[in-house]
């Protein structure tokens, strides 16, 4: 997991307005993230490479860089990239700076952006292009770069305690996170995507019994959506104003076709990863309905993993190599291919392997997700907010918050058990809001699907009216209009990017895609399309 290289010099590329700098003296310098908002005074040079947030930190001579620190943070709160040509090494915040006419792509990257809608790794979609990973730090001295891990989650103890004792430091760490937060939102608006489940409400009942009252919510949805109602009956408790924006097709349509729209999904991806598409039409809202500039969002971003509800129901404490590549494919192969890709596979097994090294089996799980889809696909959705000039803050992955649930056991976490009581039993119950808790999940049949999916193997003439029923089925039950929306950004995509969308589909061909029938499959190959488009090699 570490890295060493030997190079001449070093050289930066930063885009001025998402930085803020930090002058030290005339030699020193520190570059802080201007749109993520934190309580934390970046001057103190000693002790902030610690506490995992994106920082760079540069020493110079005779305006030559001789010394150079930068992380992206403990999710990748902002991502950085380089590459090293002709022994100069390049630090970045943007890939698109490293494309020149000998950029090429690199084929395991394309199919694991088709496979997983994200590539893993340090990898991005560039040949030698690379990407720190969440956790990272890049470190430039005496003309030798080394990229080490300051954090791996899960890598920590396993507290012993319990669960009266795990719910009481839940509690004085989630206030201590919350009145941080408040101190650094004084006279400023918090903007919370509020749903019905626990992470949002979670967020904005601390911001009740903290006393902050300058909160607006957001639902968004169809009319007919349940959560839309638990969630104006949330915000009507707490006594915050709340708005509710209709995902018709209209509105997709307009978010997909705004002016804007195209360079930001191309800018986002950072050659790296598709992200939520289910924010455009709220951006859109955003945008035309508020001054963002004195506005911080407050996304409920991710609650339930860190919490421990992504841990499959089979997973033990001992948990074999094999069992452990199964539940990442069944969790996070979100194409329509079946899982047979062996370069895919092999990289996965690879990645595992090293992690077996530094953490027990099991928590091997969690540790490939916070790394992969939580430090990508998630967190990369802040750079949609970033490009329209918002702030933004994700409390439930503020460093103290994951130290702690990393040291909690796996019979605490599995099914959300510590996560869900404290919330339930305590927050919820303290602000008020504790109704219409746990909707009940439907029982998938594993079985069924695993007969079903070999059915379709031998029969593959079916497999074309099979989808399209699914699809037809999935429209009629579509609460947030993706399966309208994102086939026509699939349609855009072939419209106005003929070469990149026939290369795109030359690869679903040669790695066997079959059509799209996804969300990720619409989202990853129209964004596919457009970098094949805008990179011609």
């Amino acid at each position: 997991m570490n890295k060493k290289l030997s190079v001449t010099k070093i050289e930066t590329i930063f885009t001025e307005d998402i930085w803020d700098e930090v002058i030290i003296d005339h030699e020193k310098k520190i570059m802080k993230p201007k749109y993520m908002v934190q309580n934390f005074n970046y001057k103190d040079i000693n002790d902030f490479d610690s506490l995992n947030i994106p920082y760079v930190k540069i020493e110079l001579s005779n305006n030559e860089i001789t010394l150079l620190e930068a992380q992206p943070g403990i999710i990748r709160n902002l991502p950085l990239f380089y590459t090293v040509v002709n022994d100069v090494l390049f630090l970045s915040d943007s890939p698109k700076n490293f494309v020149n006419e000998n950029t090429s792509f690199d084929e395991l990257s394309i199919q694991e952006f088709l496979t997983y809608g994200y590539v893993t790794s340090d990898r991005t979609l560039l040949h030698n292009v690379y990407s720190l990973e969440a956790g990272e730090k890049i470190n430039y001295q005496n003309q030798t770069v080394d990229v080490s891990t300051k954090f791996l989650y899960n890598s920590g103890k396993i507290s012993k305690t319990g669960s009266t004792s795990l719910k009481a430091q839940l509690r004085n760490i989630s206030d201590k996170i919350f009145n941080d937060l408040i101190v650094t939102l004084k006279g400023k608006t918090a903007l919370v995507p509020l749903s019905a489940g626990y992470d949002s409400r979670f967020i904005v009942s601390m911001l009740k019994l903290g006393g902050f009252e300058d909160v607006v919510c957001f639902a968004w949805g169809k009319p007919a959506n349940e959560d839309i109602n638990i969630s104006k009956k949330i915000a009507e408790k707490l006594g915050y104003k709340w708005i509710s924006i209709d995902y018709s097709e209209k509105s997709w349509e307009n978010a997909i076709n705004a002016e804007w729209f195209d360079s930001l999904i191309m800018e986002s991806t950072g050659f790296v990863s598709t992200s939520g598409a289910a924010s455009f039409p709220f951006q859109k809202y955003l945008r035309d309905n508020f001054d963002l500039e004195n506005c911080v969002l407050l996304p409920g971003h991710t609650g339930d993993f860190i919490g421990g509800g992504h841990i499959p129901q089979p997973l033990k404490l001992k948990t074999k190599k094999h069992d452990l590549v199964e539940y990442i494919q069944n969790k996070h192969f979100v194409s329509a291919k079946e899982f047979d890709d062996k370069k895919v596979t092999s990289e996965l097994k690879r990645q595992i392997d090293n992690y077996s090294l530094l953490i027990d089996d099991y928590r091997i799980f969690e540790t490939w997700e916070w790394r992969e889809r939580q430090s990508k696909f998630i967190a990369n959705t802040n750079r949609f907010y970033e490009a329209m000039g918002l702030a933004w803050n994700m409390p439930l992955w503020n460093p103290e918050y994951v130290k702690f649930w990393e040291g909690v056991p796996l019979s605490q976490k599995k099914n959300l058990k510590i996560y869900y009581e404290f919330l339930e039993e305590v927050i919820f119950k303290e602000a008020g809001v504790d109704f219409s808790l746990k909707k009940k999940k439907k029982k998938k049949n594993s079985l069924k699907n695993k007969v079903f999916k070999s059915l379709l193997k031998k029969f593959p003439q079916l497999f074309s009216r099979v989808q399209d029923v699914r699809m037809k089925n999935r429209a009629k039950s579509d609460e947030f209009g993706f399966h309208s929306s994102l086939p026509y950004l699939y349609e855009l995509a072939e419209l106005n990017n003929p070469n990149g969308f026939k290369k795109m589909n030359y690869f679903c061909e040669k790695y066997k895609m079959g059509i799209p029938i996804s969300q990720y499959d619409f989202l990853s190959r129209s964004m596919l399309a457009r970098l094949f488009e805008e990179v011609k090699h």
